[in-house]
């Protein structure tokens, strides 16, 4: 029972030292206590072996008051030689350097891992390729039934039409510009507005019914320029 007793008493005592000469900075009782909870030190046992350890001149320590600091003995650390210092230097530098070589080996292999996981697998890529190529049979079918049922128009024919279109249209538009001077002065007159005077008689406007004159001539290949020209020849 003894040499248990004995045993873990050395192994206690070799915790707190190695902790000690590790962190190599003053601490207090409480502060190793803190940080080896974990070891099972507890703060009687930590004085303890703190005051074996300050006779066997390992650890130094300093009363300020009440409060009691303990330090690893500096003169007991070996100090390496200088060569060995810048050695151990180089070789931190080639670590540092490996270290970030295999960071930035990482980061592409994370890029290349993701792209990989967004693109589609051989099966998803085939069952793409058959909808598409159903969705272009059934739009060429349409295509096919659309040209079948379209009756070409000749070019002298269309023309006339454009023309015959485009003097009906012109001659429109002059008398809608004469109705709305007429529907102006009657509204000036009437002190109301154009928009309550059109309401009040009935009269329909292009807003109302929603027609777009530009729009409609621009499906058949004529334009506003046009129509304007064709109004100041019919003048």
């Amino acid at each position: 029972m003894s040499k248990r007793k004995s045993s873990n008493a050395f192994a206690e005592e070799e915790i707190v030292m190695r902790f000690l000469e590790k962190q190599n900075r003053p601490f207090s009782v409480q502060n190793i206590v803190d940080a080896l909870q974990k070891d099972g030190i507890k703060k009687a046992l930590c004085e303890k072996i703190l005051s074996s350890l300050v006779e066997k001149e390992v650890v130094s320590v300093k009363e300020y008051g009440k409060a009691k600091i303990y330090l690893f003995r500096q003169d007991t650390i070996e100090i390496p030689e200088q060569k060995e210092v810048e050695e151990m230097d180089e070789e931190l530098r080639l670590k540092e350097e490996e270290y970030a070589s295999i960071t930035t080996e990482i980061s592409e292999l994370e890029k290349e891992v993701n792209y990989l996981s967004s693109q589609m697998t051989v099966e998803e890529a085939r069952n793409k390729r058959d909808e598409l190529e159903s969705t272009l049979q059934q739009m060429n079918e349409k295509l096919q039934v659309l040209s079948a049922g379209i009756q070409q128009i000749d070019p002298e024919e269309r023309k006339k039409l454009q023309q015959n279109l485009l003097y009906n249209v012109s001659n429109w538009k002059q008398r809608k510009r004469m109705a709305k001077d007429i529907l102006d002065a009657i509204s000036e007159n009437a002190n109301l507005k154009y928009k309550e005077l059109c309401e009040q008689i009935g009269v329909e406007t292009d807003e109302t019914v929603g027609l777009d004159m530009e729009n409609i001539l621009s499906k058949i290949g004529l334009n506003k320029s046009q129509v304007n020209r064709n109004v100041k020849a019919i003048r």
